[in-house]
């Protein structure tokens, strides 16, 4: 009963978390408004919030005693910086410039399936016919409520659909990366490693040295605080504390897919985009793939 409650509390925080990403549009678009580029605005989030986990850590974890981690950790915390947050937002960016957003935000919601199948791999979660129709599901509901069923946007050319499929690769990884570490890093201290490797493999790839720094108006930089506490920090403790409870890996990027719902429904409000019945239907898709996912009794 513990654990059932445990797993409950878990997948909430995924719910959380999934639903505070989904909120990062609003500062994006304003950064852009600005000037800033997918690379500066991946840099701000993960700077801001290296610098927000600074507090975070002395005061959760009474000090920064818990920083010290075995080498195995720091190494995976590593490859998360690098691959989950640098490479990720990289190749997002790249396939974004290839074959235009909505293209790139169906591709990524290919993550579910490599995490589905990274989860038999590493963990020997069964692989069952309710997950792979929750995965289809899903995808379809997130490829209609991103394109709002519109599909004269989407573009298929071969080295963007190849990166905004790694993005997708990419960007499972975390929860891969979170759940073979969640038990022995506390969460607090899993997102203050990740958001300083990120930063520093991101400063190397993005060389900020070379920025036009006339960007960094008062207003750029409180949108840049936003995105650090709303779009990284807060998202990332509730996905780190979800990871390290009892819960089924392969159903965590279904359920923090509610990121698309949010998104769409901010981009309805806020900047006027289209709703239609194919929107509507994908919304209803993706809620539903989270209930499909959830195993029945005999699979429990």
């Amino acid at each position: 009963m513990k654990n059932k409650s445990e797993a409950t509390k878990g997948y909430i925080e995924i719910l959380l978390a999934g639903s505070l990403w989904g909120c990062i549009g609003p500062f994006m678009q304003g950064m852009s408004n600005l000037g800033a580029g997918s690379g500066l605005i991946s840099l701000m989030r993960q700077g801001f919030g290296f610098l927000m986990m600074i507090p975070v850590v002395l005061i959760g974890c009474r000090g920064f005693a818990k920083l010290k981690v075995d080498r195995k950790s720091l190494f995976i915390l590593m490859l998360m910086g690098l691959f989950s947050e640098a490479v990720f937002n990289l190749c997002y960016s790249a396939a974004v410039t290839r074959v235009g957003v909505a293209t790139a935000a169906v591709l990524l919601y290919t993550a579910p399936t490599f995490v589905m199948i990274l989860s038999r791999i590493l963990y020997a979660e069964t692989v069952t016919s309710r997950k792979v129709l929750a995965i289809a599901v899903n995808l379809l509901g997130c490829t209609l409520t991103v394109t709002n069923g519109d599909f004269s946007g989407v573009n298929f050319a071969v080295t963007g659909v190849i990166l905004g499929v790694l993005a997708g690769f990419f960007y499972a990884t975390i929860t891969i990366f979170g759940k073979y570490i969640s038990g022995d890093v506390d969460p607090f201290v899993m997102c203050f490693y990740n958001f300083l490797f990120g930063t520093f493999f991101l400063v190397l790839f993005t060389r900020p040295w070379n920025l036009d720094f006339s960007l960094f108006s008062p207003r750029f930089c409180l949108l840049g605080a936003g995105i650090g506490l709303f779009g990284t920090v807060l998202p990332y403790i509730f996905y780190m504390r979800g990871l390290s409870r009892p819960i089924e890996t392969s159903r965590v990027p279904l359920i923090a897919s509610v990121e698309t719902v949010v998104a769409a429904v901010l981009g309805v409000a806020l900047f006027r985009e289209a709703f239609g019945p194919a929107k509507l239907l994908g919304i209803a898709l993706v809620l539903g793939s989270v209930a499909i996912s959830n195993p029945s009794k005999k699979e429990a």
